[in-house]
């Protein structure tokens, strides 16, 4: 019967974002709704007092690999082709027992798939209701509740979820004595609607051998294995063998030291954010990935981007734009276009306008809409000029960015880097790279707004002539490590380059791989210094003497959720700031204060919230 916890588990830990309807004016301007909107963010804790190092504990659930794995890994090659569960991983392993005979049933087990994160599991029988009543607690996470109608003729179980804020359901069906197949849906059905269904009539209720029947179906060792299925998704389950007393306790043993080590790892985390820094903001209201953040020059406004998200019925949810009054910690326009996946945008350095880059979504026959660049007035929101761009790739994203003269508007357009006319939106420059193997994955301009840097693969860092459209300088970093007298190539993933920034004198520049940060000397075009560590979204400080990036916690399955702030000489101090990752940062225009975008976690695994903070960072 609970061999539907696989597909139930995976449910209870997939998020999706909340219903996107706000209050407020509305009024649509070249397709784009422009939104008045009153929310109120929740409100910060006081600004940081000191900015140390901080170290985050590291958290290994525990997990042994699966008895049915070792069997399977004694097959031969031919045994293997004939077996067609064989042919991949298990995406789940678990035994069980009685917990009590005839009435209820205690399973442990692990979700191979989420690193062998153990998990607990208890079924019972309802005679009041006649239902079957399951709770699931993995080791990371909240405990997740099911219930359940038993038809002992057709030997179906009709499951849904009663907890948790996503609608699911699961058809159980036994094939034979010792296999069972599973079809689970996420979204609105007739088995997923919000009310409790009424329990079965008294006559309809389990005579105590039914009860037996249905709850022996959770005894012994099973392994599971994803099986392609019209529904949300599909598993066919294996029982491979008895329940062994030995290794059940094991499990429980795993089950229990992770649980451990979670509620170690989360007192650790509390106390972290109690005696860390905390920001002196924090504005809630996107439900996707924020994307971009950027200051007014006045430092009173701040508009922030997010990539779209899906709702409760997995609908998707267009991106959003929002302008921020920093005094009242409301958003006083919001922007989106159900055409519109993901946005980027930036404020001009003169202050009167806003740059805002959207890239087309996708249809169901895998078509992308068009992108659009728009140039709003920065008072009214009133389009200046609108027109359709070929949208960012999937590494580099949206990006838009101002020339520092507020003349012109520069990003990555497909495959090249295009630099379009503010006041008309046509292109007057493309930094061409069709004929080349490399794809534009971050750009920047100089401060002199001469020179555009564009980051691609192999640690290459391309320096371009705007006036001429024409390589001024290529800056190659490392492409491999040495051992001894050995070198080894790096992967290519570890070589692209994810995040340049020039500093203000133009003399520096800044660029990051997936392993390693460098500050460039642009004028001799080599390396001035070179840190062992990787740093998203780039950005240096007004005055050009901190850089911060995006960094790695030592929580090794959450990249990139927090802040490091250093320069040239090291001194680099790192602190927490989104628990599920930072995707975007920006000076304050007098470079007291850091605005970073990112996702907090919310009630379920996978289930979260973005925010933008703000961080007060004094220069000493």
């Amino acid at each position: 019967m609970t061999r539907l916890l696989t597909g139930l588990l995976l449910i209870g830990i997939v998020g999706c974002g909340e219903n996107t309807s706000s209050s407020g004016d509305t009024t649509a301007r070249d397709g784009i709704t422009v939104e008045a909107s009153d929310m109120t963010p929740a409100p910060a804790d006081a600004a940081p007092a000191d900015m140390t190092p901080l170290q985050v504990p590291e958290l290994n659930v525990p997990g042994n690999k699966s008895e049915t794995v070792a069997d399977n890994a004694g097959k031969s090659a031919a045994d293997a082709a004939d077996d067609s569960t064989a042919k991949e991983q298990p995406i789940e392993t678990n035994m069980g027992r009685w917990k009590i005979q005839g009435q209820s049933v205690e399973v442990y087990g692990k979700v191979v798939r989420l690193g062998n994160m153990p998990y607990k599991e208890v079924v019972q029988y309802n005679t009041t209701s006649g239902l079957f009543e399951m709770t699931i607690t993995p080791a990371l996470g909240r405990p997740e509740t099911r219930e359940g109608k038993w038809d002992p003729e057709r030997k179906t179980m009709r499951m849904r979820r009663t907890s948790g804020n996503v609608a699911a359901s699961a058809v159980y069906t036994q094939i034979d004595k010792n296999t069972v197949n599973i079809e689970f849906t996420i979204g609105s059905d007739e088995n997923t609607a919000p009310q409790t269904p009424p329990p079965p009539s008294p006559s309809k209720r389990l005579t105590p051998q039914q009860v037996t029947e249905a709850l022996e179906l959770m005894i012994g060792r099973w392994t599971f294995h994803s099986v392609e299925t019209d529904a949300t998704g599909g598993i066919l389950g294996k029982r491979v063998g008895p329940t062994d007393d030995a290794i059940f306790e094991k499990e429980k043993k795993a089950f229990t030291d992770g649980k451990k080590r979670v509620a170690k790892f989360s007192k650790a985390a509390k106390s972290t954010k109690k005696s860390g820094p905390k920001p002196s903001l924090v504005l809630k209201g996107h439900k996707g990935k924020i994307t971009a953040v950027s200051w007014s020059p006045d430092g009173k406004q701040l508009i922030s981007c997010d990539s779209g998200a899906h709702d409760k019925k997995l609908e998707p949810l267009p991106g959003t734009v929002k302008v921020w009054d920093l005094a009242s910690q409301k958003a006083v326009r919001t922007i989106s276009d159900p055409k519109i996946a993901s946005y980027s945008v930036s404020w001009s350095p003169d202050g009167k306008r806003l740059a805002i880059k959207g890239g087309g979504a996708f249809s169901m026959d895998g078509e992308q809409a068009p992108g659009t660049l728009s140039i709003l007035d920065a008072a009214n929101g009133k389009s200046l000029a609108a027109v359709e761009v070929a949208s960012g790739h999937l590494f580099s994203g949206e990006g838009i960015f101002w020339s520092p003269d507020s003349k012109t508007v520069a990003g990555i357009s497909g495959e090249n880097v295009i630099v379009w006319d503010a006041a008309t939106g046509k292109p007057v420059q493309t930094l061409d790279h069709a004929d080349s193997e490399d794809s534009p994955l971050a750009m920047c301009w100089s401060s002199d707004g001469n020179r555009i840097a564009v980051g691609s693969s192999d640690a290459v860092v391309q320096i371009w002539d705007v006036s001429t459209g024409k390589k001024a300088r290529k800056l190659q970093g490392p492409v491999a490590i040495k051992l001894g007298n050995r070198s080894i190539p790096l992967p290519s993933f570890n070589l692209l380059v994810q995040s340049v920034a020039w500093n203000p004198k133009g003399s520096l520049l800044a660029s990051s791989t997936s392993s390693k940060l460098t500050i460039w000397n642009v004028a001799k075009g080599g390396p001035l210094k070179k840190f062992d560590f990787s740093a998203k979204n780039l950005a240096w400080s007004p005055d050009g003497s901190r850089l911060a990036g995006a960094t790695q916690t030592s929580l090794g399955s959450i990249k990139n959720a927090s802040i490091s702030v250093g320069g040239v000489n090291g001194n680099w101090k790192k602190f927490p700031s989104h628990e599920s990752g930072v995707h975007s940062l920006a000076w304050s225009p007098d470079g007291k204060q850091l605005a970073c975008g990112g996702n907090d976690r919310g009630r379920g695994l996978f289930q979260d919230v973005p925010t933008v903070k703000i961080w007060n960072l004094p220069a000493n």
